[in-house]
């Protein structure tokens, strides 16, 4: 009854934000944002939240201009930053392009794109800097600062992109995509654990992923398998699945034919990132997430 429930709500929402119908804004997180003080939201995550995507420029032949434009975070904007918007709240986020499940836990395991020399926080500035690992600052940060409402997680993605370089066949077997969305479940685990272990006991909204092409079979499957495997880790942790997949998927097949970017979800190719109004739309699925049972407000 919750997931239905759930569904028909994004449903509704989903429909507002590709322009269907319009929605007014009802009760939600800013209901009680201001009873505890300066609420906080602190997202974590990969380049989907941090809110990258790829340069206009090219870095061979305009070196400088690449530099410069990855080196003003400010200019990445997400869901996350819509989300705090509207809820009134704070943003803190510490999210990190290129992070896998591996890397968000420790900065020298399954390192993909955030770390390492060639890494993105190794080259250029985040939205919050910090030594070591993703989970590190985020359990600090937890256990130091009361007044943080939301916590939202996104990761699991790179998981996928880092096996189709690290195989022979890029990934492109079950039995691969199995074993890599195993691991990224067990981590994901370990990371949400280790979150209510700081004492936390606020919101925390899981986001799971879009596919680019939900007509197309083979790009949608490791998403699909990624997807239920972050799913069933978050409702094990009793925390909230917020599916960025069907948030995608309706607007997808309405506006494009399945295809996310015809639909203006999705940058052009090679981009995968959301759009300003993808993460419009994912913010929308957010916000109107269930109240977790580990709500701190009654």
């Amino acid at each position: 009854m919750r997931t239905l429930a759930r569904v028909r709500r994004l449903a509704v929402a989903l429909l507002a934000a590709a322009g269907i119908l319009t929605l007014s804004a009802g009760p939600g997180l800013a209901d009680d944002a201001h009873s505890h003080g300066a609420p906080i939201y602190l997202a974590l995550g990969d380049s989907v939240p941090f809110g990258y995507y790829n340069a206009p420029y090219d870095q061979v032949t305009q070196p400088q201009l690449y530099a410069n434009f990855y080196s003003d975070p400010s200019r990445f904007r997400s869901y996350a930053d819509d989300v705090a918007a509207d809820q009134h709240l704070k943003l803190v986020n510490a999210s990190c392009p290129g992070e896998t499940t591996g890397s968000f836990i420790n900065t020298t395991t399954d390192v993909f794109r955030c770390e390492g020399p060639n890494g993105y926080r190794t080259n250029f500035p985040l939205h919050v800097q910090y030594p070591g690992s993703q989970l590190a600052y985020a359990e600090q940060f937890l256990k130091t600062t009361p007044n943080v409402q939301l916590v939202t997680v996104q990761i699991g993605a790179n998981d996928l992109f880092l096996c189709q370089v690290t195989t022979a066949d890029q990934c492109a077997s079950s039995a691969e995509v199995q074993a890599t969305v195993a691991k990224a479940a067990r981590n994901l685990d370990q990371i949400l654990k280790a979150l209510r272990a700081t004492g936390y006991r606020g919101q925390v909204d899981v986001v799971d992923y879009y596919s680019v092409n939900y007509a197309d079979p083979v790009q949608t499957a490791p998403i699909e398998a990624l997807d239920r495997a972050i799913d069933t880790t978050a409702l094990a942790n009793h925390d909230t699945v917020v599916s960025g997949f069907n948030a995608f998927r309706s607007i997808a097949w309405v506006k494009g034919g399945g295809d996310s970017r015809k639909a203006g979800l999705v940058r052009p190719a090679p981009d995968v990132h959301p759009t300003p109004f993808g993460h419009r739309v994912l913010a929308t699925a957010v916000e109107l997430s269930p109240r977790s049972s580990w709500s701190a407000t009654p």
